[in-house]
Parts: C-alpha cells; sequence; structure tokens
C-alpha cells in the first residue's frame, strides 16, 4: 500500500491554514500514486480541522497546535517515519499551494531512479516550477566548469523544497535540514550543503508543476517579483544574514540584503504598508547581525 516500485516513498506536505479544497486534490494524487503522505500541519491552535484525512490508510497527521517552522517540520516527519513506519528510500516534499498530478510525482520518481542507476550522485531533485501563467521560475545554474549535468536535467544552485525529492542517504551524508531558519532558505541552505559534499542539485526539464511563490507577484521593468506577507520579509533578512555567515559568504550578505531591500520597498509601495515591512525587515538585519536564531 506504501509503495511505489518496488521502494518506499514517502511525501511531506507541511501546511499552515491550508485551503483544504486544494490540499484534498494534493493527498488524493499522491494517494493515487501509491506514496504515503506525512502532513504536519503548522496552523496554529488545539483543534485540528485536518482530521478528515485520517480517512486515508496511508495518510499520517501531525501537529502539536504550534507554527514549528518548515526545517522542524520537515525533520520531525522524518523521525516519525523512522520511529513509527519505515526509513523511506526517498522522501519528496510539498508546500500546500503547489498543484500536482499523480503522473507528475511518479515521473520524478522514475527519473530519480534513472539517475541512480546511471550512478549519478543525486542531492537534491526538483520538478520544474511554473506559475499559473506558464512561466518558469529562474534559478541560477550552478556555475561549475568540472561538473556536467545528465541530459534533461539542469545543474541548479538549489532545489526548492515543494516538489522535490531526496534520497534518504543523502541526509545521513549532509544532515537534516537547519531548522534555526524556521522557513526562509531552508531548502537552499540544504542544496547548498549537498555541494559541499560533492552531490548535485538537479531539476527537471520534463516534470513540471504549477507552483505559487509568495502571496502574488507583480511586475515592473518587465521583471516580475513575489510580494510575501510582511511578518516574512524578518526572516528574509535575518536569514540572509545568518546563512552568509556560515559559509563565509559576505557579499551574499550585502547583495542579498541590498536586493531584498528593494523587493520590500516595491512590495509596500503595492501593499500600502512600507512601514510596516520595513520594521519586520530593520529587526531581521539585527537580529541576523547578533545571530538571534530563537
Amino acid at each position: 500500500m506504501c509503495k511505489a516500485k518496488e521502494k518506499n516513498y514517502v511525501a511531506v506536505v507541511v501546511t499552515y491554514y491550508p485551503d483544504l479544497k486544494h490540499l484534498n486534490l494534493m493527498i488524493k494524487e499522491l494517494v493515487a500514486a501509491k506514496v504515503c503522505v506525512v502532513i504536519y500541519d503548522n496552523t496554529p491552535g488545539k483543534e485540528n480541522s485536518l482530521s478528515d484525512f485520517n480517512r486515508f490508510d496511508s495518510v499520517h497527521l501531525l501537529a502539536n497546535g504550534n507554527n514549528d517552522g518548515l526545517g522542524k517540520a520537515f525533520n520531525t516527519s522524518i523521525e516519525f517515519l523512522k520511529t513509527n513506519l519505515m526509513t523511506p528510500d526517498a522522501l519528496l516534499f510539498f508546500d500546500q499551494d503547489s498543484t500536482i498530478r499523480k503522473t507528475q510525482v511518479l515521473s520524478l520518481i522514475s527519473e530519480l531512479e534513472w539517475l541512480q542507476k546511471e550512478g549519478w550522485p543525486i542531492g537534491t531533485l526538483g520538478a520544474c516550477p511554473v506559475d499559473p501563467a506558464g512561466n518558469i521560475f529562474r534559478v541560477h545554474n550552478f556555475k561549475n566548469s568540472t561538473l556536467s549535468s545528465p541530459k534533461g536535467f539542469s545543474l541548479v544552485s538549489f532545489v526548492i523544497s515543494s516538489f522535490s525529492i531526496i534520497p534518504y542517504e543523502v541526509f545521513q551524508k549532509v544532515g537534516f535540514f537547519d531548522e534555526r531558519l524556521f522557513i526562509d532558505l531552508v531548502d537552499s541552505e540544504f542544496s547548498w550543503r549537498c555541494s559541499k559534499y560533492g552531490l548535485l542539485n538537479l531539476r527537471s526539464k520534463k516534470t513540471k508543476f504549477t507552483h505559487v511563490i509568495g502571496k502574488s507577484r507583480k511586475k515592473i521593468f518587465n521583471r516580475s517579483f513575489s510580494i510575501s506577507s510582511p511578518s516574512r520579509n524578518y526572516y528574509q533578512a535575518r536569514n540572509l544574514i545568518i546563512v552568509g555567515r556560515d559559509y563565509g559568504w559576505y557579499w551574499y550578505i550585502f547583495s542579498g540584503i541590498f536586493r531584498r531591500f528593494i523587493q520590500v520597498c516595491l512590495s509596500g509601495y503595492h501593499e500600502r504598508n512600507l512601514w510596516l515591512r520595513l520594521k519586520y525587515f530593520s529587526k531581521g538585519v539585527y537580529h541576523g547581525f547578533i545571530n538571534k536564531t530563537d
């Protein structure tokens, strides 16, 4: 019941005040692909509105009434599997806003199995995210002349967590997700750690899925940018500094904070809440420099 192609694949879906209708469609597609599912609900509160998903034998719901952040949700879900069910061969990760189909899930699994069979050292493998208009989200290619990528895949600097698949052995080699970061850069930092260990971060050219980044997207000078919630601007600033310091990427900190400041200003202009966003952003910068993560 929980097997796909004689291997154990598990999907982890982290939710926060989810659209239950959309989430139900996601879970049905995953179950149809014969993938076990762990839903980790970060929605605060004692009553859990997701209890109806327990009707699926292969779906397991985790929640403690707190918002524990993305990294801890991922790590706790993996620990739950090891302790209560089985150690999976690989884990798929999804945001609650992604639109997926059974065929896409099986396609990405097949691509991972082919890459492993061919001996490619996989760290993270992601499907290709597109916005509702069909535009592919840009991710910087990994610039290293000594590395090549298999045909049909792009070698990228990082893979976003939603609709990604990671072999379990990767966690044994590089460690688990950084819980200090809470939400932003959790997937990026994990990808960069994979690169440090000589593993590849690949994005499929074949398997595409619809994904929404931020609350909405706007365009200026023909360049699109996402608008996050004001509180998210805090983590975006803080985590740039924390991760940049960890890796010794001081130009990354400077340039990243500058670009993020511009985005905060643009978002504040569109949403008419610039002062609130700058308040969160400046607090994030300060906490980043004093290394405050609690």
